[in-house]
């Protein structure tokens, strides 16, 4: 299998150093075979913090995507990729992805085209010749037979009955456990991870990546659209989506963003931050609860 590597001219939306987003994939894609699309950003461009996947049908990623990898910095820059399953032979056109930037500008790939072939002799078929029949041979005596069934069949009885009539425990009904409202849980949630201080432990990732966590199983199970599996980008669509108004949104947006940076970008916000961020996520929950309340008045 052969493969392409291109390079395409970088799409700014402000003045960046000279350079491009290289891409590398095959030159074309087979059915039923895994088809691994790799993204390469130089150094010089800066540190990339997310991709606009949201950019490209929903449909796609869930009839194709098999693994899809965050930014990952290597000798060559910095690399994304993601490996993808077709079906069936088709043309596939899909739109520039745009990509966030550590220093906030955004960075677009071009458009992407390639094909997808059949795979080698898949319209191949084998024929073989149908044996005959093979009778086999009549006992020469079938009572034996119906006497063996028809002992299997009343020792199978004999057990049901047995299992209806046996003496059954008296089993005392569980007492049904009311689930915590979301907002209640994220925010015993926040305390707990208040109390744990992992910043104070050189885990400042694992405190943004379980605060994040937390924010977006509260939006998942409150506002109800999958914000677990989410990009920040595909959240605050959905968030805007289903009325969020403005002022939580923008807290919303500094919180999620500032998480990515700390997850993807590695870089450490200042200590005062670190407890703040956590007011600012309990702050968030507690001023959503109120404008959904007065919503619904």
């Amino acid at each position: 299998m052969y493969f392409l590597s291109l390079v395409y001219p970088a799409a700014l939306n402000s003045q960046l150093p000279s350079g491009g987003v290289g891409l590398s994939c095959p030159a074309a894609a087979e059915v039923g075979e895994a088809f691994r699309l790799q993204l390469t950003l130089p150094h010089s461009l800066g540190q990339p913090v997310a991709t606009g996947w949201n950019t490209w049908p929903d449909s796609f990623w869930q009839r194709h995507l098999l693994e899809r990898t965050t930014w990952e910095r290597t000798p060559q820059g910095w690399t994304q990729t993601m490996t993808l399953l077709f079906f069936e032979p088709s043309t596939v056109d899909l739109p520039a992805l745009p990509i966030l930037l550590s220093q906030g500008d955004t960075i677009w790939t071009p458009p992407m085209h390639w094909e997808v072939i059949a795979s080698p002799g898949a319209e191949e078929e084998t024929w073989r010749d149908i044996k005959a029949l093979w009778r086999a041979p009549i006992s020469p005596n079938p009572w034996r037979s119906f006497l063996f069934v028809g002992a299997a069949l009343l020792a199978l009885g004999l057990v049901v009955f047995w299992w209806l009539k046996r003496p059954k425990s008296a089993a005392s009904p569980r007492a049904a456990v009311p689930e915590k409202p979301p907002a209640q849980l994220a925010l015993e949630q926040i305390d707990r991870l208040t109390q744990q201080k992992l910043w104070e432990k050189s885990q400042v990732e694992a405190h943004y990546v379980a605060l994040s966590k937390i924010l977006r199983a509260y939006l998942e199970h409150q506002y109800r659209f999958p914000a677990l599996e989410s990009s920040t980008s595909e959240i605050l669509r959905d968030a805007r989506q289903a009325n969020m108004p403005a002022s939580a949104l923008t807290a919303l947006s500094d919180l999620l963003r500032q998480c990515d940076l700390a997850k993807f970008a590695r870089s450490v916000p200042p200590l005062h931050y670190h407890p703040q961020a956590l007011r600012e996520a309990r702050r968030f929950i507690e001023q959503s609860l109120q404008d959904t309340a007065h919503a619904s008045e």
